[in-house]
């Protein structure tokens, strides 16, 4: 019978994508799961995606063409109309691998699971790449500076996502990562050594063509993170410095935390959060910024400074090259 396993709610946005779009679909649709709700938002397309999806209308759930405020905003529509028990997204160059939804189905049989997430095979137009397994850890604090997993790879009950809130718009690149630490802070996320899914690396995909702007939306999302948890000594100092700084501008939102972090996880966190920041100001010349802000760390957080190796090292070759330029 159709509903003896759980309603799946699949969402693809779209836009322009229509060299891939099928391959995407067709790994939706060959699923041949019993109860599959599968939405396409399609932000109004001028190649031939529109073609493609009204080839498969008939066995698509609900599917919409028209003009939106980007991929965020896309996922949302498709979030807002999904009725199922489990769900997630699909970009429309990614696809699932066989059987995937009837593994996940069966997960989901526990009622103790809200969040899995499993392994993802990246693959071009050479074809599938060697599969990298995850790491085994199920650290919270892993899941709050790392997210080890491939979003495709992840599937949600649905009123998880009721709870926690949709996507933030105001995010392009860095929404999943956004979302996903909301869902840590709320919920434990369980890994299984299974491939759910394929990441399609191409020329054109939008996170390796603008990985600046991804990069400092990531750091957004976690100086956010710390700006909403308890006003700990700490805390308060990292949220100081990251004013001081200027490492994020001001909290979009705030998150439920419900997990009591100890100091150890939080500068484990907060380090692994500032090594991009000075790879970054590092590779954009501003030496200036890394000195001042290693010089600070140095009087406030001397251990942690010093015992990373990764921030010393661009500490001190900025140093080096702050008095080259002089």
């Amino acid at each position: 019978m159709k509903n003896s396993q759980p309603k799946i709610s699949i969402i693809t946005p779209s836009y322009n994508q229509g060299q891939f779009i099928e391959e995407t679909i067709l790994s939706v649709l060959k699923q041949n799961y019993p109860n599959l709700e599968y939405i396409v938002i399609d932000g109004g397309s001028s190649d031939n995606t529109v073609d493609i999806i009204k080839k498969y209308q008939d066995k698509i759930t609900y599917w919409v063409s028209e003009k939106d405020n980007g991929q965020s905003h896309a996922i949302n529509k498709g979030f807002r109309r999904a009725t199922g028990d489990i769900i997630t997204w699909l970009n429309s160059d990614d696809c699932l691998t066989k059987d995937a939804l009837l593994q996940v189905a069966d997960i989901f049989k526990n009622p103790n699971i809200n969040f899995i997430y499993g392994e993802c095979i990246h693959f071009n137009e050479q074809g599938d790449k060697p599969l990298i397994p995850l790491p085994k850890e199920n650290l919270k604090t892993l899941r709050i500076y790392g997210f080890p997993f491939e979003q495709p790879a992840c599937f949600y009950k649905r009123t998880i996502l009721e709870q926690v809130g949709y996507l933030n718009e105001e995010y392009h690149f860095a929404m999943d990562k956004e979302l996903f630490t909301r869902i840590a802070l709320y919920t434990d996320m369980h890994y299984f050594p299974i491939t759910f899914c394929k990441f399609r690396e191409h020329p054109d995909a939008k996170t390796g063509n603008i990985i600046d702007v991804a990069r400092k939306e990531n750091n957004q999302v976690l100086f956010n993170f710390f700006a909403s948890l308890p006003n700990t000594r700490l805390v308060t100092y990292i949220n100081k410095l990251g004013r001081k700084h200027k490492l994020y501008q001001h909290p979009i939102n705030q998150y439920e935390v419900n997990y009591q972090f100890n100091r150890k996880e939080l500068k484990l966190i907060f380090t692994k959060t500032i090594q991009p920041i000075f790879s970054d100001n590092y590779k954009n010349k501003n030496y200036k910024k890394n000195i001042a802000i290693g010089t600070e760390l140095i009087s406030h957080m001397p251990f942690v400074f010093f015992a990373n190796k990764y921030l010393m090292s661009f500490f001190i070759k900025s140093i080096k090259k702050q008095i080259l330029s002089q």
